[in-house]
């Protein structure tokens, strides 16, 4: 019997003065783990990180469908007035954007920099 996907997920204390939590991910990012993902980001914005980043370095294996549910995270933090962004991608990764035609932009850009956070 198949065993089901792994995804870790590993907290960095912020290292940078916009104070942004860091969650290292590894394994396989699919259908199956995109909710352990899910809980881990609103767990964190629910203990007060508003400033999240995901290294998808050592993500092993991705599917196209979770590239768009963490487009769709990213919108959900930033309606809850946070800011979730990429700033590194395995190459699995990138090969799950070029088979979906996503520009890596689109989950590249860093909100840190860019913008202010939303009014309460």
């Amino acid at each position: 019997m198949a065993q089901p996907p792994d995804l870790g997920i590993a907290p960095l204390p912020s290292i940078s003065d916009d104070e942004a939590l860091t969650l290292t991910l590894s394994g396989e990012l699919s259908v199956w783990t995109m909710q352990t993902l899910r809980n881990e980001v609103i767990y964190r914005c629910s203990t007060g990180h508003r400033r999240l980043r995901l290294d998808l370095r050592g993500v092993s294996s991705c599917e196209v469908p979770t590239l768009y549910s963490i487009i769709g995270l990213m919108h959900g933090v930033r309606a809850a007035h946070g800011y979730l962004s990429l700033i590194a991608l395995s190459d699995a990764v990138m090969q799950a954007m070029v088979s979906s035609g996503l520009d890596p932009t689109v989950l590249l850009w860093d909100l840190f920099r860019d913008s202010e956070p939303v009014p309460a």
